[in-house]
């Protein structure tokens, strides 16, 4: 095991090289939101699955607005006819 003094001369050393870096240089931690620390990745499975629903959801009410309304057109020709 490292004595004492070796260890605070390398944490010395590796803060100095630190410190000498110029700030573009230096390595940036991403941070991942605390959502997906503490839970993984289940909460982005969880969004994803929401919005595939509420895409097909939202086309499915389109699709049958569309037909409900023609259908109305066509009985409104009728009835004038």
């Amino acid at each position: 095991m490292a004595s004492s003094n070796d260890l605070i001369k390398y944490f010395t050393e590796e803060f100095v090289r630190y410190i000498d870096t110029p700030r573009q240089n230096r390595p940036r931690k991403i941070k991942e939101p605390i959502a997906y620390q503490w839970f993984g990745f289940m909460p982005l499975a969880v969004k994803m699955i929401l919005q595939l629903l509420n895409k097909h959801i939202k086309s499915f009410i389109r699709f049958t607005l569309n037909f409900i309304v023609k259908k109305v057109r066509s009985l409104q020709v009728k009835n004038n006819n």
